[in-house]
Parts: structure tokens; sequence; C-alpha cells
């Protein structure tokens, strides 16, 4: 029954973070048509909106947040916070529910066909076992001290530290049921 309630919050999850993707292109998509109308009513060149790539460049993401809702939050906190040393950057408890953002130093998202997704579970763990969603942490080149320090917290360790073609890896899992990698070579540009 617990691993049942597990799929159901990371599906909760996943749900969520599809929705406020919808809800981000649908807003852009509007402000597409309304910017287009404007322009229609004031320039003949209108028709050309949609094809000129400039208005893409305005957009200037600031933030990316994944939102995990897990049925054990006080022990995925302190697990994410106390262990991982994640920094708070804020936290509510309220009648409506109870929550915590932390910060994660630099995003990115990794977007994967399930043909990939199935051969970097083959290099990190030796068979297909992750889901939809996995979390990977650039730690540094500390990867089995941190491991070994996180499965004392309360990880699962799902494969010994491995070497990927982009970094050495390691897989784990929260105490929420999430899989996530441990990795020491970033592949963000340097500001």
């Amino acid at each position: 029954m617990r691993i049942t309630q597990k799929r159901i919050s990371i599906g909760v999850a996943i749900a969520y973070g599809i929705a406020v993707i919808i809800t981000f292109i649908t807003s852009c998509n509007t402000n597409n048509k309304q910017n287009a109308q404007k322009v229609t009513s004031t320039n003949i060149n209108a028709i050309n909106f949609k094809r000129d790539s400039s208005f893409k460049n305005q957009i200037k993401m600031k933030e990316l947040r994944i939102i995990l809702t897990v049925e054990n939050l006080d022990e995925v906190i302190k697990f994410y916070r106390d262990e991982m040393g994640l920094k708070t950057s804020k936290e509510w408890h309220e009648a409506t529910g109870n929550g915590i953002i932390l910060e994660a130093g630099k995003a990115s998202l990794e977007l994967i066909d399930i043909d990939h997704a199935k051969t970097i579970d083959s290099i990190e763990v030796g068979k297909n076992i992750a889901g939809p969603v996995r979390l990977a942490f650039n730690i540094g080149d500390n990867i089995k001290e941190v491991g070994e320090s996180l499965e004392l917290a309360g990880a699962k360790k799902i494969a010994e530290v491995k070497q990927a073609p982009w970094s050495k890896v390691q897989r784990m899992q929260d105490p929420s049921g999430m899989q996530f990698t441990l990795f020491e070579t970033s592949t963000l540009f340097e500001e």
C-alpha cells in the first residue's frame, strides 16, 4: 500500500509540473496572440509576427523549481535541508498545508526520450529502474563520501559509484522514494 501512495504522490508532483508548464505555454500563447492583434492594427507585416524569433529572446527564465509532493514531509525536509545542505528560501505552515522552498544552486532542465532514459539507467544502475522524474545533484568530486553520508541519513543506495561517459555518478533514493543521481561534472556554462 505504501508503494502505491508514493507513486500517487510522485504522480501528483508530475501532474502539477505538467500543469505549470501548460499554464506557462498557454500564457505565452495568449501574450503572442494579444501582441499579434496589437501589431495587426498598426502594422501590415503582422502576419510575420509568429515567425519572428525576437519575441522568444524576450523570455528570460530566472529559476527552475521542481515541486515534490510527499507524504513524509518532515523526514524529506530533514534529508534535503539538514543532510544535503540545501538552504531554506521560504517555509510555511498554514491551515491549507505545509511546505518549504530550498535553494539548490543552478538549475537545468534535462529532457530525454525513453531510450536515453534506459541507457542512463543501464549505465548508472545496470537495469531500467527510474520513473519519469529523477533529480540530479552536482556535488563535486567526493561522491563516495557524500553517498555514504546520505545513506546514513536515510537515503537508499541503488548503485555504487560508477564512471559514466559524462561524469562519475551514483544513483540513490530519498526517503520519499524519489530517485536522484549524485554527479561531479556539470554541463552548465559558467557565467
